[in-house]
């Protein structure tokens, strides 16, 4: 899947399901308009996108490319929602990376919601989300 054809369906996943489901997400807690929202991910096109989407239906959209400055955004901002995404390094898809990023996340502020969004499916990949998510709730 080329860059483009990733943005595309991206963009096409928010504007059909994924307003709807931020909404969703945060409506117990506050209100989709006053949300703030940081949006990690190394492909400055997806970046662009999301930002731009989400600009009209939250009060701010936070982007960045490298996940090493997590921790120092998350300290200096409160944040409502992260999406993060699941692989960093070029040629590597296995995920690990966005799954250490989330158990990060979750060590600075275990509240926050995070949604994990990558261009590689994978039911391994996916599983092992949904037990890492489990295990945070126990």
């Amino acid at each position: 899947m080329s860059a483009f054809d990733t943005v595309a369906f991206f963009c096409y996943f928010l504007i059909n399901t994924g307003v709807w489901y931020l909404n969703n997400v945060l409506t117990l807690s506050m209100s989709l308009r006053k949300a703030s929202i940081l949006v990690i991910d190394d492909d400055v096109d997806v970046l662009t996108a999301v930002r731009l989407l989400l600009k009209t239906e939250v009060q701010e959209v936070y982007t960045e490319k490298n996940p090493i400055l997590i921790p120092s955004l998350l300290a200096a901002h409160e944040f409502d929602l992260v999406l993060l995404d699941m692989n960093f390094t070029a040629s590597i898809n296995t995920g690990n990376e966005g799954l250490y990023w989330l158990n990060q996340i979750k060590e600075i502020k275990p509240d926050i919601s995070v949604i994990m969004i990558t261009a590689y499916g994978d039911i391994d990949l996916a599983v092992r989300r949904f037990r890492f998510y489990c295990k945070t709730l126990a």
